[in-house]
């Protein structure tokens, strides 16, 4: 097989999911639409080349120009011409069923992510609510201790305090039997009852 007369294949277009997101809005920019006429200006002059080669017109290396030929290089009035021109072949791809269907799985992309995103929204947010409900739990049972312990500490005193109100009976009936109150006096603290010193 002769691979000079084989025909030229365009290179496979990677796969839609392998391409940037597409956005309509961005074709018809300035900035997409002097893209689109540059490169029909460097498909023009490729194609001029090959003509000129396939006819048997030979170019010398020297006279072969180094420069690309930009939209800059051209007059205003062709400027306008292939703008316009561009913008006219950007509303026709825009109808194409290759850009809707770009436009479709952009679409469908965009809600993935989002679908994506709210999904593990929700799952830090049963986390956060899980970690709160723990905060809770603790600062519950640490109150519940707290009054466990007040409880407790009320017990003992009002034990205490019946302790003292029975010895100062015994001391007000040892007072009458003649016995100095001051060496039995006792002295009421947080922790319980002590003789006086």
């Amino acid at each position: 097989t002769d691979l000079a007369a084989a025909p030229c294949r365009k290179p496979a277009l990677p796969a839609l999911r392998d391409r940037p997101t597409f956005d309509s809005r961005q074709v018809l920019t300035e900035r997409a639409l002097i893209k689109r006429v540059q490169r029909r200006l460097d498909q023009t002059v490729a194609d001029v080349a090959e003509r000129r080669r396939s006819g048997g017109f030979s170019v010398p290396a020297d006279q072969v120009p180094g420069t690309q030929l930009t939209l800059d290089a051209v007059s205003e009035n062709a400027r306008e011409q292939l703008l316009r021109q561009a913008r006219l072949e950007a509303e026709l791809w825009l109808r194409s069923p290759r850009a809707k269907a770009l436009e479709r799985q952009s679409r469908s992309s965009a809600k993935a992510q989002l679908e994506d995103w709210k999904q593990q929204r929700i799952e830090e947010q049963k986390v956060l609510d899980q970690h709160q409900q723990e905060f809770e739990r603790r600062k519950a049972e640490a109150a519940a201790c707290d009054r466990s312990q007040w409880i407790q500490r009320g017990k003992l005193l009002r034990k205490q305090v019946k302790e003292w109100k029975e010895h100062r009976k015994e001391l007000t009936g040892a007072e009458k039997n003649g016995c100095d109150r001051e060496r039995m006096a006792m002295v009421f603290t947080g922790t319980g009852l002590r003789k006086a010193n």
